[in-house]
């Protein structure tokens, strides 16, 4: 009976000593290495991607400071520079309006000064004519000295009229265009500024948006290699155990009746 059954055996046990391993450490320390291997890639491309979304959020951060300081600066120039504008405007008016009032002032004085030398001219030749006619000439004196009167009268309330009239108008004008100016330089800083401020706001929320959104891509590609990794490597690692260890169930069964065949009968 042992001698029939023997030789059914020696391919199985040959296989099973293929198949079964010297020292099971040594066949499971190329897969400890590979996972090991796998999980410290894993881990290193994870922190590679975090770091370069941090910084790559730190500089559209740094950036969006810095657009908004210049914006400020220029903003704060632009009102500086309009408040010289108004200044310097308001100056020259107030000149031109000194300058004017001292002209008419000049104007009335010389006017004035004009009449009552042509009067004491006229007095004093009438004085000498009474003095040399009398009697003649007495009517003829109070004539002229009442026209030549009146007609000094009448030019100066002319001459006093025009000069007023004149700086009125030139005082309304300089007014009313300091006015204008003052609007529209007002008008067009106010709008120029808005327009800045609401464009850089503008831009300031669509970087904003545009750096979440690839930072949340960036992470959800991160997350997904991860988990894919993560599954390959359970996979593969429950496969070689079974592989292993249906290897080993069968070493040992085939062992049991390799040695069951070859005891002696009793």
């Amino acid at each position: 009976m042992l001698k029939d059954k023997s030789p059914a055996y020696p391919s199985t046990a040959a296989e099973s000593q293929q198949c079964r391993p010297k020292n099971r450490y040594t066949n499971i320390m190329p897969l400890v290495v590979v996972v090991v291997v796998v999980v410290v890639v894993v881990v290193v491309v994870v922190v590679v991607v975090v770091v370069v979304v941090v910084v790559v959020v730190v500089v559209v951060v740094v950036v969006e400071i810095v657009v908004v300081v210049v914006v400020v600066v220029v903003v704060v120039v632009v009102v500086v520079v309009v408040v010289v504008v108004v200044v310097v405007v308001v100056v020259v008016v107030v000149v031109v309006v000194v300058v004017e009032v001292v002209v008419v002032v000049v104007v009335v004085v010389v006017v004035v000064v004009v009449v009552v030398v042509v009067v004491v001219v006229v007095v004093v030749v009438v004085v000498v004519v009474v003095v040399v006619v009398v009697v003649v000439v007495v009517v003829v004196v109070v004539v002229v000295v009442v026209v030549v009167a009146a007609a000094a009268a009448a030019v100066v309330v002319v001459v006093v009229v025009v000069v007023v009239v004149g700086v009125v108008v030139v005082v309304v004008v300089v007014v009313v265009v300091v006015v204008v100016v003052i609007v529209v330089v007002v008008v067009v800083v106010v709008v120029v500024v808005v327009v800045v401020v609401v464009v850089v706001v503008v831009v300031e929320v669509v970087v904003a948006i545009l750096v979440v959104v690839a930072a949340a891509t960036v992470v959800i590609q991160v997350v997904v290699v991860v988990v894919v990794v993560v599954m390959v490597v359970v996979v593969v690692v429950v496969a070689v155990v079974y592989m292993y260890y249906t290897c080993i169930s069968s070493s040992s069964s085939s062992d049991s009746k390799l040695k069951r065949s070859s005891a002696p009968a009793e």
